[in-house]
């Protein structure tokens, strides 16, 4: 078990080496190496779906995003970690890119109905008119993103 941890946390640090490095595949392979030998490590599971964005794979960006919030809300019920905004927002960044704008909405409520704050972590993303009006009854919104 002890092992198990120490390989997720050495591919873990691998993983965000190559990223900084803007070697998303390389960096998403670490990830995944970490994940086979600790499935429950929502570090691991946020950072590739950081890293399957970056390689434009939205799909298995939210399936991880899920398992984030999967895990800490029900497994380890820790509604309040931090990592669960990051997923949440990672999730409506991936279903933005799919174009899927009412998913994108739902998980602002989401973030909203976690009690977790969100002011102050990064830039801001705002749907366009355009996009909003694919949304019933929807009102363009800001949400705030952490830095990447």
């Amino acid at each position: 078990m002890l092992e198990q941890r120490q390989l997720a946390e050495r591919e873990r640090v691998a993983g965000n080496a190559a990223f900084k490095a803007q070697q998303w595949t390389a960096a998403y392979a670490h990830y995944s190496t970490g994940l086979e030998a600790q499935r429950t490590n929502c570090a691991l599971h946020a950072n590739a779906a950081l890293a399957s964005l970056r390689m434009g794979c939205a799909v298995q960006a939210i399936e991880h995003c899920d398992r984030v919030v999967r895990i800490l809300q029900f497994l380890l019920e820790k509604p309040q970690d931090p990592l669960l905004v990051k997923a949440l927002v990672r999730r409506a960044s991936a279903r933005t890119t799919l174009r899927q704008f009412s998913g994108a909405v739902q998980v602002r409520v989401e973030i909203r109905g976690s009690g977790v704050k969100i002011q102050g972590l990064g830039t801001r993303w705002r749907l366009n008119r355009t996009q909003a009006k694919s949304v019933p009854h929807s009102q363009p919104f800001t949400l705030a993103l952490p830095p990447p």
